[in-house]
Order: structure tokens, then sequence, then C-alpha cells
């Protein structure tokens, strides 16, 4: 089992990967991550596709997948049919629209992504210990494998569904996992983590260090203040400046949560191999610092 550091630098890079895809497949495409997921899901399979399969694969509700469906297929980019023995189960595939589109933003996602987190990084790497097992990743998550979506990678796809789907099911599991001991969000816990880490941080460093816009940030110090987890002083040395601490609480809850989301880190990386992971840790730190200084909070 590869051990991947769960660090904020490792879980801000997974929830920035999310967060700027959904912002490109919208200005791009007009379509929803989930759209934009099935979309490629069902490109990969080059196939016509049960729905509940779909559903299964996706790991969402058959109502969601549907929806999904509905839309793509209003889009022109998407065709159902009705199974010949059951006329109750329809089945699904790309439309010859659907297909360059599945292509043109694939390749929108892959320069957009390439540009801001994987600058001077090697293709071979990417593949051999991160691309590659994000598909068994997801079946432990899920529990079995999906039978009717057992494709092989596709490098003309430099991101798959699987890893797509991957970014999603991450945060969800670390939202469920927190939340299972604490009521906070997924980024409140990412502001304790930090703050343990760094020890002291003005509320500007939190902010630029989580990658969320300065009014965010307060919102979240309120919450924490709120709680009794941090501190909020001014500096002695820059009576304009706030300084942001732990109290005893903080510091306890903080390695709390830090467990349960290390062990939803540990189960998504577990596919990939002992001699790997140092390499995906060094990727983690080098994306976070692309990230960092293409668009500094």
């Amino acid at each position: 089992m590869g051990k991947v550091a769960n660090s904020h630098q490792m879980m801000t890079v997974t929830v920035e990967h999310f967060r700027q895809v959904s912002h490109c497949v919208r200005e791009s495409l007009g379509l929803t991550y989930n759209e934009f997921l099935a979309l490629i899901a069902l490109y990969e399979t080059r196939a016509t596709l049960g729905a509940s399969d779909l559903a299964d694969y996706l790991l969402l509700q058959r109502k969601t997948t549907w929806n999904i469906l509905l839309t793509l297929e209003d889009l022109g980019l998407v065709s159902k049919t009705v199974e010949e023995n059951d006329h109750r189960t329809m089945r699904c595939a790309l439309t010859v629209k659907g297909e360059g589109v599945a292509v043109r933003g694939a390749e929108i996602v892959a320069r957009f992504l390439r540009e801001r987190f994987l600058r001077n990084l090697q293709d071979e790497e990417f593949f051999k210990f991160m691309r590659d097992s994000s598909s068994e990743s997801c079946d432990l998550v899920r529990g079995h494998h999906v039978d009717a979506l057992s494709v092989q990678p596709d490098r003309k796809l430099y991101f798959g569904s699987s890893h797509l789907l991957l970014w999603r099911i991450t945060i969800d599991e670390w939202k469920q996992a927190i939340r299972g001991l604490a009521p906070f969000s997924l980024v409140e816990y990412r502001a304790l983590d930090v703050l343990e880490a760094e020890e002291v941080l003005t509320p500007s460093e939190l902010s630029s260090l989580l990658r969320i816009p300065r009014s965010n940030a307060t919102l979240v110090l309120q919450k924490l203040e709120g709680a009794n987890l941090i501190h909020i002083e001014e500096d002695v040395d820059d009576g304009r400046q706030r300084i942001v601490t732990l109290t005893e609480a903080g510091t306890k809850k903080a390695s709390t949560l830090r467990r349960a989301a290390n062990e939803v880190t540990q189960a998504m990386h577990s596919p990939i191999k002992q001699n790997g992971s140092m390499v995906v840790d060094a990727w983690y730190m080098r994306m976070y610092l692309n990230l960092s200084a293409e668009q500094p909070y």
C-alpha cells in the first residue's frame, strides 16, 4: 500500500482540480461537472450503456443519472434506445455530436490543467503512478468493479473518467469522514489543519494557503472562533494586523479530524505501489506550487 501524505497541499490540489474543472467545463461547454463526467464515461465505452450501469459507475443515484442523460439528450449529445428484451430498460450512447464534444472537452480540460497544475512534470510519471491507479481507487469506494465500463485507460484522454470521478468522490469521502466527527465543513477542517502545521498565521496567509477568497476565510475563522478552537488577536509587532492560533481544544480537534481524513487519503491512494508514494507526494507538492504561482490569492 502506498503511504501518500495527507498534507494540506494535497487536499488543496484535489479540491482545486474539482473546482477549476467545474468552472472550465461550465464556461467552455455549458455542462456541469457530472454531465461532463458522464460524457467522458460514455465516450470511453464506445458502446451503448444501461443507465443503471452508468449510475453505478458514477456513484450517483439513478434518478440523478437519468436527469443528466435527459439534459445531454436535449443538447443532442446522447441518444437513448429501449432494451429489446425489457422495454422498461433504456440504454444510451453518444451521438456523433456528443463524441465531438467529449473529445473537444477532454482536450480543453487537459490543456487547462496541464498549464495550471502540471508545468515541468513528466507525463510518464503521471500515467504510471497516478492516472492508471484511479480506476482501482474508485472501485474500492464503490465496493465492486462495473464490468460494463471495463475500459483500458485511453492516453488520448489525458484525464479519463476514472480520474475525474476520483477527485469528486475523494472530496465527498473527506466531507463524510469529517462530518462524522464534528459539525465542520471541509474548508473549516482544512483551516484547522493548516493552522496546526504553521502554528501562527494571519487571515490573509490562511486565505492564500487554502486558495480561498479572503471573505471566505473570514467566515471560516468566525465559525472556528465561535467554537473556541482558535484565538484571533492583534499582532504585537503590527497593531494593524491580526494573527490566528489554535487553542488547546483546536489542536486536539485538528488531530482527531486529521486521522479521519488520513484514512480516506490512504484508502484512495492504496492502489499506488510503495515505490510510487514518494513520487506522488512530490507531484502533489509541485502541483500546489504551480497553482500558487499561477493564481496567488
